[in-house]
């Protein structure tokens, strides 16, 4: 029996077309919003991180950019061409799941990493490979799609993508909304999918992060960084500031105006109180089964691993981005940028 919502989703007419779909159509318009969301905050963006790392200006601007698209187009030409031979000779899926981690997946791990002009010629080259890999997508849509609902599924897709680059701005704020409901939905197992599926995502950014950067700088400044944390780690808890330095006004014993202890204290036992209500209650809801021993030692050892293994590989990345003069953050900061858009930028 159908609920509310899908009764009131069924008096549009297109929508109770796309709601008609199955098989691969179906899961390919679901799957669209995916796509088209990164592509446009990527394209937002890509001009101008070109112009930081190339460091194009308005005398090479054209010629590079011109380049690089250059690169692209022929890329795109030849594959265009042997793409349906290859497609036919190995199989749609196979030869989809190689060009598009190709096309796409290295591309961007490319840019990612680039240094110079020549990693976005290789990655606009690699990239060119979406010839290849549209066309295995385009059979694998409609080779178990009824022709009549062929023209459905690819109004379907448009309308997704239109409606993804409009709604791009809130759209990351809709889809972590919608997975986490829909972990929450399918009870544990959907949980400890997600759960699983942010581990892969933690490892791939550790190593993509290690890959672009000085592991031995990385490694040293961990150690040291750990260090000074069991040194300082009784003197800074105990540090209550009693002359107010830290606010920027001088030297004022008993004075009532709070400095960085005060504000920082006040935000900090705010922010574990907010978490106290529920996190005791999950934490021990998918800990049956274990032992107290088991679930505190896992708490700590995952907790505190996962947090300074991000803070060490991360935080030692922006270190050397700015001790190499590759990018002064800290110039940035007291310029006046935002420091979000410091951490976008490094």
């Amino acid at each position: 029996m159908a609920n509310p919502v899908t009764k009131l989703l069924q008096k549009n007419r297109f929508i109770r077309s796309l709601m008609s779909l199955d098989g691969n159509a179906k899961w390919v318009v679901l799957c669209e919003p995916f796509w088209a969301i990164t592509s446009a905050l990527y394209s937002a963006y890509a001009v101008q991180y070109r112009k930081e790392v190339i460091g194009l200006n308005n005398e090479n601007l054209g010629f590079l950019l011109g380049t690089l698209v250059t690169i692209s187009l022929v890329s795109q030409f030849v594959c265009s061409f042997v793409g349906g031979v290859i497609i036919d000779k190995y199989g749609r899926r196979r030869i989809y799941l190689i060009s598009d981690l190709l096309s796409a997946g290295f591309s961007m791990l490319l840019l990612a990493l680039a240094k110079n002009f020549w990693w976005f010629a290789a990655s606009m080259f690699f990239a060119g490979g979406w010839q290849i890999a549209t066309n295995a997508w385009s059979g694998i849509t409609t080779e178990d799609t009824d022709p009549k609902k062929i023209p459905i599924a690819f109004s379907g897709l448009s309308v997704m993508q239109l409606a993804a680059t409009f709604l791009t701005p809130i759209a990351i704020l809709l889809v972590i909304a919608a997975v986490y409901t829909l972990a929450v939905v399918f009870s544990f197992k959907g949980i400890a999918y997600v759960a699983k599926l942010c581990v892969v995502f933690f490892i791939v950014m550790i190593v993509s992060f290690l890959i672009g950067s000085d592991v031995i700088y990385l490694i040293e400044t961990a150690i040291t960084a750990l260090g000074n944390l069991v040194n300082n780690f009784f003197r800074m808890s105990t540090w209550m500031d009693p002359l107010r330095l830290s606010a920027g006004l001088g030297a004022q014993p008993g004075a009532t105006t709070a400095a960085f202890p005060q504000s920082w204290t006040v935000f900090y036992w705010a922010y574990w109180i907010a978490w106290c209500v529920a996190t005791p209650f999950f934490i021990g809801k998918i800990s049956e089964g274990r032992t107290l021993r088991q679930t505190i030692l896992g708490g700590y050892v995952a907790g505190l691993g996962g947090t300074f293994t991000s803070m060490f590989i991360f935080g030692g990345y922006g270190l050397h981005q700015q001790v190499m003069g590759r990018l002064d953050v800290a110039g940035m900061i007291a310029g006046g940028m935002n420091q979000s858009e410091a951490i976008v930028a490094i």
